[in-house]
């Protein structure tokens, strides 16, 4: 089943709706940090970065926040904001999200 998915390949945030995160690398040799999960909160603007891939283990937020800040990103990714939680389901994320908005950060 197609899930919304991520991971982090050479300081660069990839997502997509793939079954597995491999299906995500574009590249033979790429240095994949982790991946996990996304929800879009649309009315906030802000996507939720949660769980952890079967492929490639969980993406820690220092690797996510500096592929983020520092690394590629496309166009459109850079004008949202972005919300790291360790909670493996999309329910609990919500509730950190909801909790925790003062945790929020985005591209400068």
């Amino acid at each position: 089943m197609k899930q919304p998915k991520f991971i982090i390949c050479d300081n660069t945030l990839i997502t997509g709706v793939v079954e597995l995160h491999k299906d995500l690398v574009k590249k033979q040799m790429c240095t994949i940090d982790g991946g996990g999960f996304w929800h879009m909160v649309k009315e906030d603007n802000v996507m939720i970065l949660y769980g952890t891939s079967q492929d490639f283990k969980r993406a820690t937020y220092e690797k996510i926040y500096n592929a983020i800040t520092t690394g590629r990103v496309s166009i459109s990714m850079s004008k949202i904001s972005y919300f790291h939680t360790v909670f493996s389901s999309l329910e609990y994320a919500l509730q950190d999200y909801n909790n925790n908005k003062d945790k929020i950060f985005k591209r400068e």
